[in-house]
């Protein structure tokens, strides 16, 4: 991916965000979203890299990403991930830690 959006990082904080093998667009209007998305697109053949059209999400309003559910106005934890955090036991003491 350090290929795809090296040499040409401007654009990576507009309207695309890369983190390793994962890649989110987001654009303001439909227009803009074609262009960026076309932008993005070709970067990837440019670099001989390819898409797993099974993994591919296109022209979704909201989608799950990196562990946050992203929405048009919203970003939030996914539930998933809030839900684990409150099922882990208090460690009080040293004991439990190394139970645990």
């Amino acid at each position: 991916m350090v290929n795809v959006t090296s040499p040409n990082q401007q654009f990576t904080s507009h309207f695309c965000t890369v983190y390793l093998d994962d890649i989110i667009i987001f654009s303001d209007c439909w227009e803009d979203h074609m262009k960026h998305l076309k932008t993005v697109l070709t970067r990837i053949r440019d670099a001989n890299l390819t898409l797993s059209p099974q993994k591919c999400h296109f022209a979704v309003v909201e989608v799950d990403y990196l562990g946050h559910h992203v929405g048009l106005v919203h970003v939030q934890p996914h539930a998933k991930k809030v839900d684990a955090r409150y099922r882990v036991p208090h460690l009080l003491s040293a004991n439990n830690y190394n139970r645990y």
